[in-house]
């Protein structure tokens, strides 16, 4: 997503709203492995958010 335009205290909030979602994913998969429910496979999450400059600007 390249049109999103966030303050700095936006972003901030988006990171730690987005790191929630990947916890509760994750304890949601420790319980379920806890529970004899079948393994899933290893996954490898990417999320890279930061600001940048403007086309054009150098």
């Amino acid at each position: 997503m390249t049109d999103l335009r966030l303050s700095p205290t936006q972003l901030a909030a988006l990171n730690a709203e987005l790191a929630e979602v990947v916890d509760r994913h994750r304890t949601a998969a420790r319980r379920a492995s806890g529970a004899g429910e079948a393994d899933g496979q290893p996954v490898l999450v990417q999320l890279q958010s930061f600001p940048r400059k403007e086309r054009g600007e150098r």
